[in-house]
């Protein structure tokens, strides 16, 4: 072998070593630069099966769940409101928002090009089904939103912004029990009242579902602000199925709602406009009647009517509007 024929040899052998060297384990280039992906993959489990999260999301479509999802600050491409006048509008911004009627608008939801879609639990399967056919979807429960977020945020890569919510709305409540006790006090009573065009309902501080119990839409009211349930709250909630967040009841009924305080809500999350127009115009026939005006809340004052559209809903900007609510309410 002539000098120039080992001088090639030996280059290549240096070669070799560095390349192996710098991989380590005798790893090729393309393993160190591509890993498992099998390794990377999330996966949501939910009532329907499971669904592998795509990689660099970046086109999130959002079916009924967008008050986590804004607060989490995802890259929203559809929101979908139940009726009309969406608390959230100001918060989505330019997010286009699907209005959701008897069913979801699947040709909305297709035109906005999501690469996952995000939607709450509530749905049927022959949605899911539908939803699939569009894009990845996922699915959380919106009234365990506290839950909800921390798995959410996990899922999809937020998990510090979901522990910053959840640390957010905690010390909003701190700070509104302290307001609140200094206030009125701690040994106050309160009955959250709805009311709709046909309709009267009290609602409990929780109910059950699945084997899971939940808060409801007062429960923050009830539980976390200083406050508690009217004994008429909890005997009408021991005459009703665990299921029930409400008990719809009739006027009759309107001597026994002795409280401290009064809170209606006059209308729902998915009403129209000329929905909650109904609503509170029948509330208003109510207010009129001597048996509302005989309520010891009623004489001193001491009713408040607040919004549908978010007390009558779940998540962390809607309960951040609940505390401010009863705060304005009880110490201004």
């Amino acid at each position: 072998m002539n000098q120039l024929n080992r001088w090639s040899m030996f280059a290549i052998m240096l070669l070799v070593v560095v390349l192996s060297a710098c991989n380590g384990s005798g790893e090729t280039q393309e393993d160190v630069n591509s890993p498992n992906e099998e390794e990377q993959q999330v996966t949501n489990t939910h009532a329907y099966g499971e669904t592998v999260i795509p990689a660099d999301v970046s086109r999130i479509a959002s079916i009924n769940l967008e008050d986590m999802l804004v607060s989490l600050e995802v890259p929203l491409v559809l929101a979908t409101a139940i009726g009309s006048d969406y608390y959230l509008e100001d918060q989505l911004g330019d997010t286009p928002i699907s209005v959701w009627g008897e069913e979801l608008n699947y040709e909305a939801i297709l035109e906005s090009n999501p690469d996952l879609i995000v939607a709450s639990n509530v749905i049927d399967e022959n949605t899911y089904d539908e939803l699939t056919k569009i894009a990845p979807t996922i699915l959380y429960d919106r009234e365990k939103w506290r839950d909800s977020i921390i798995q959410m945020g996990s899922e999809l890569g937020y998990e510090d912004k979901a522990n910053a919510v959840i640390e957010t709305v905690d010390n909003q409540l701190e700070e509104a029990q302290n307001k609140i006790e200094k206030a009125v006090g701690t040994d106050n009573e309160v009955i959250f009242l709805r009311t709709t065009a046909t309709d009267l309902r009290i609602n409990f501080p929780g109910f059950e579902q699945n084997g899971e119990t939940y808060a409801g839409y007062a429960g923050m009211l009830y539980k976390d602000l200083s406050l508690s349930p009217a004994p008429i709250v909890l005997d009408l909630q021991e005459q009703t199925e665990p299921e029930r967040q409400v008990a719809e009841v009739s006027q009759e009924i309107l001597p026994e709602l002795s409280s401290d305080f009064i809170f209606v809500a006059s209308g729902s999350a998915g009403g129209t406009s000329e929905d909650v127009s109904r609503d509170q115009e029948s509330f208003g026939e109510i207010e009129q009647s001597s048996l509302w005006k005989d309520l010891p809340a009623v004489q001193k004052d001491q009713v408040f009517s607040v919004n549908p559209k978010h007390w009558i809903s779940s998540g962390p900007i809607a309960d951040q509007l609940k505390i401010d609510d009863v705060v304005e309410a009880l110490t201004e």
